[in-house]
């Protein structure tokens, strides 16, 4: 009886142990198949770019990971814009995806990036906790993220910007899939130098926390292509129930229903402006002597209407100028 029962438990634990042994090799086979699709697909989709215009060069590609997820590495990574305009150059791309999920992408770029604009001017960043991830729902965008820890910035022409907590998050609107919600922020920006004719705010930016609405963006980043083209046809508009950005002594909160793009490539529409601590303003801007007379009426009557906390001071940007309360205040240029 005793040699049946103990039979019986080793045919048990045999089964038991091949049955593990089959899905672990079951799971090597899917994973290192799957790798392989994942690497053809990646190489696939650098020549579809390079037809379509675009420089992409590396030294050198590979799938890691096994077991628990894959992990594409891209050494060395270079990707110009058609028209030359942009490239940028990094250390290494990282892009990683569980096994289980393939509707969830997360993306590293650590160490050195070097950016190269259309007048040849570089800039490079050395950044710390830059990450970016992606998901989807099926064929739908669900929402894209870029953040980072901080990002320092040299430039050619011997410029420094340093941003902390920088970060954007892109999703469709919930009620209107085919319009953009946006989430984008930082904590500060420091300059190297303070900017021309706006000295008495100094070089330390921050906080930005920006809510912001695109109609037809979802459907721009579907299509894809040149800008002014997505514009004229789409005819998007910008919406935000909220942004407040501080700049040494200017504090704004900022509330729009509608901005567009006029004819002349121009912003028009209806800010809500909102103008906190306004004495602190004056008195920095008098004592730079940057004060003119428009500014200063503009200043007296945004101090006159802001003496209630949720008082907001209507500026209309309409055919190229500023306009408070029918006085302009300043000329808009064209955006491209």
């Amino acid at each position: 009886m005793e040699e049946t029962k103990t039979k019986g438990k080793s045919k048990s634990f045999i089964i038991l142990f091949s049955a593990i042994a089959l899905v672990l090799i079951a799971y090597t086979i899917y994973w290192f198949v799957a790798s392989n699709a994942i690497h053809k697909g990646v190489l696939n989709w650098m020549q579809e770019q390079r037809a379509a215009g675009y420089s992409i060069e590396h030294s050198g590609t590979k799938v890691t990971g096994f077991p628990y997820r894959f992990t594409l590495e891209i050494d060395s990574p270079i990707l110009s814009t058609p028209d030359k305009d942009w490239t940028w150059q990094g250390e290494k791309l990282l892009i990683v995806m569980q096994t289980y999920n393939y509707n969830h992408f997360i993306g590293f770029a650590p160490g050195r990036h070097i950016l190269t604009d259309a007048e040849n001017v570089i800039y490079t960043t050395d950044s710390s906790g830059f990450q970016a991830s992606f998901s989807r729902k099926g064929e739908k965008l669900n929402q894209i993220s870029i953040i980072a820890n901080s990002l320092v910035t040299n430039t050619s022409a011997n410029d420094k910007y340093t941003i902390t907590g920088p970060n954007l998050h892109i999703s469709p609107m919930p009620e209107s899939p085919d319009d953009l919600r946006i989430y984008a922020g930082f904590d500060t920006l420091t300059l190297s130098d303070p900017v021309s004719d706006a000295e008495y705010l100094g070089t330390e930016i921050g906080p930005l926390k920006a809510r912001i609405a695109i109609t037809q963006g979802v459907k721009a980043l579907k299509q894809g292509g040149d800008i002014v083209q997505l514009v004229d046809e789409l005819d998007p508009s910008l919406m935000s129930p909220l942004t407040e950005f501080k700049w040494g002594a200017l504090e704004l909160k900022a509330k729009t229903d509608s901005i567009k793009i006029d004819n002349a490539h121009r912003p028009t529409g209806l800010v809500n402006l909102r103008v906190e601590n306004i004495a602190d303003l004056k008195a920095a801007m008098q004592a730079e002597n940057a004060l003119d007379k428009n500014q200063i009426q503009a200043l007296t009557i945004a101090e006159n209407m802001m003496k209630k906390e949720d008082a907001f001071l209507p500026i209309s940007l309409h055919q190229g100028k500023v306009k408070i309360m029918f006085q302009d205040i300043a000329e808009i240029d064209p955006l491209y």
